[in-house]
């Protein structure tokens, strides 16, 4: 004798459940409600139902026994995966410390974040579980940004928040003098060959020439913030000396103005006052040890993509390659100006240039 199937739908809510399926948009809550609705009809035996569906037939047991106790509240209470399912691995608590542990502590492996989570958290986790959890808070390998042990992280983000316009106001300048500011930076550039990563197919190795030849050239570069300018020398070394020509080239470009250069702390760069900066030149120098401060710094990484995997006959030959690509920069405006953007260094240096 067949057993005695329980009524499906005790509460008699069944209108609603009909209504609630043709409106609802969250497609687990639908396929729920879909099954208590097929299922209280009795067209079909269960197994068709759960088929009809697409689930299997002790999901559809478990959902109509909680539509049987508690309604349609409790049909749709129960989301996936929350009830029944695997406990949670982290508390909120603890997965918000593996996240900030994700960010700080510079793993190079899983296997360091997997030591991480026993020793600090109390967890043994599988190393594919802990690749998992980490794709999860998307985490990927990259390549740090290096800094020097003796840095000053204080002083660098003092500079950010105000520390141009407060040594912009310490320089003394005369009131209602035209202001121009440039960011300057130096690079060297040499006839040994510097390999950088290149498109291949795969299965073939890309082989490239190499020379070990220590030739060397420096550029000098300034570029303009506010105002689209620049300026660029070639030097066979760094010294004062050449330093104070560079200089005097960027006081020619308006002699009417009061030129601010923002360098970095090199024993090659002068101090502000020095007898041998131009008269219409001032100096302002960055936090030691924060390249991170200067755009010009991405300027010397672009043009290394163009020299790069290369062999060069002699400096001659490496500087009219630099050359062509940095009349492409100075003849295009735009190019000086997204170099240093629209942040915090453009924000006080329009700042200070007002006040």
């Amino acid at each position: 004798m067949p057993r005695h199937r329980k009524p499906v739908d005790p509460h008699k809510t069944i209108a609603q459940v009909i209504a609630l399926e043709q409106t609802e948009k969250i497609l687990w809550k639908r396929q729920r409600l879909q099954a208590v609705k097929l299922a209280a009809e009795g067209h079909e035996n269960l197994a068709r139902v759960a088929a009809i569906v697409g689930i299997t037939a002790a999901r559809l047991y478990k959902w109509l026994a909680w539509y049987r106790k508690g309604g349609i509240e409790m049909l749709l209470d129960h989301k996936n995966g929350a009830k029944g399912g695997k406990a949670a691995r982290f508390s909120e608590a603890q997965w918000e410390k593996f996240r900030q542990a994700v960010a700080e502590k510079l793993w190079r492996t899983a296997r360091q974040a997997q030591k991480w989570l026993k020793d600090d958290l109390g967890l043994t986790i599988a190393l594919k579980e802990v690749y998992r959890h980490m794709g999860k808070l998307g985490a990927r390998l990259k390549v740090a940004r290096r800094s020097h042990v003796k840095k000053d992280h204080v002083a660098a983000q003092a500079f950010k928040e105000g520390g141009l316009e407060r040594q912009v106001e310490e320089l003394n300048l005369p009131k209602g003098k035209a202001l121009r500011f440039w960011i300057c930076d130096e690079a060297r550039f040499g006839l040994h060959t510097e390999h950088r990563r290149v498109w291949s197919l795969r299965g073939l190795r890309p082989v490239m020439p190499h020379q070990q030849r220590y030739e060397w050239d420096y550029v000098y570069g300034a570029v303009g913030i506010g105002h689209a300018g620049s300026v660029f020398h070639y030097q066979p070394t760094v010294s004062l000396d050449n330093y104070s020509h560079f200089l005097n080239d960027i006081g020619k470009q308006n002699p009417g103005v009061i030129h601010i250069v923002i360098q970095d702390g090199a024993g090659f760069h002068h101090r502000d006052g020095d007898h041998r900066v131009p008269a219409n030149v001032r100096l302002i120098t960055l936090p030691a040890y924060s390249p991170e401060l200067n755009p010009v710094e991405k300027l010397w990484d672009q043009i290394k993509d163009t020299t790069c995997n290369e062999v060069f006959a002699s400096v001659e030959d490496l500087r009219s390659i630099i050359t062509k690509w940095l009349q492409g920069f100075w003849n295009d405006p735009a190019r000086a100006l997204s170099l240093v953007g629209s942040g915090w260094l453009r924000d006080q240096a329009n700042a200070a240039a007002k006040n």
